[in-house]
């Protein structure tokens, strides 16, 4: 038995994935309405009681899921993580499978009695499959989304970059560049790195200055610019950003 997270907005999908879960035979650790509460909620777990598996919904306020796949492979690398989105594009996959998703699928699999679903899965459970890849160490992306595998085409993870350009950031600045590209507060992003306020100001001004930029929503827009940041919107155009800062 495996212990699944589950963060996703939708009410009604909610309870579909927790149906799902639940008939699997696996223990619901716990739910998420958005990626900030998730990571609130995982911030206070000892790392002993972290969650196997998550399942991820891509296009959520606060935090999205691509940054949210971001920041679980600078802090929370031993979780798997099966996104579930309602749409999507093969690029966004891409890019949530480049961050660190182990699978992404469909929520086709919340109606299987749906002609689209019937067609390709029959009765089979297309989640049951994505766990028991992702347990396997494989790759699974839903056939509805794509029929090779192979056709994804990876690019290259904000991880990777950071470590071959800007490796003397230590840990907790990388938490807040991550953190700062969603859309909270400071005080929010505090809560999250269980630190003060004024501590992520600093680190934000350090930052700043690092970056040649004069404000938080400059060192933004420069983080995405060399790619040690993503943002989902830039892969889907279906998912609107509204930063207030």
């Amino acid at each position: 038995m495996l212990t699944i997270a589950i963060a996703e907005d939708n009410a009604a999908e909610m309870v579909g994935l927790i149906e799902h879960v639940n008939k699997l035979g696996h223990k619901l650790l716990l739910t998420a309405i958005n990626g900030y509460h998730l990571l609130e909620q995982l911030s206070k777990l000892p790392t002993y009681k972290l969650p196997n598996i998550l399942l991820l919904d891509i296009n959520m306020p606060k935090i999205n899921g691509l940054i949210v796949t971001m920041y679980f492979a600078n802090k929370y690398p031993s979780i798997k993580i099966i996104a579930v989105s309602s749409h999507t594009n093969d690029t966004l996959i891409a890019e949530v499978v480049t961050e660190g998703a182990s699978a992404f699928i469909t929520k086709y699999f919340l109606t299987p009695n749906s002609v689209v679903y019937q067609n390709v899965y029959g009765t089979t459970n297309v989640l049951e499959l994505a766990i028991e890849a992702v347990q396997n160490g494989q790759l699974f992306i839903d056939k509805l989304l794509v029929n090779n595998p192979s056709d994804i085409k990876t690019t290259l993870a904000t991880s990777t970059i950071i470590e071959n350009h800007y490796s003397s950031l230590k840990p907790h600045k990388r938490a807040f560049i991550i953190l700062n590209g969603a859309d909270l507060s400071f005080k929010e992003i505090a809560i999250l790195m269980h630190t003060t306020e004024n501590t992520v100001k600093e680190y934000s001004s350090i930052l700043c200055k690092k970056f040649g930029v004069k404000n938080r929503y400059l060192l933004t827009k420069a983080c995405f610019a060399h790619c040690i940041v993503k943002q989902a919107v830039y892969y889907d155009s279906t998912m609107g950003i509204k930063q207030d800062w």
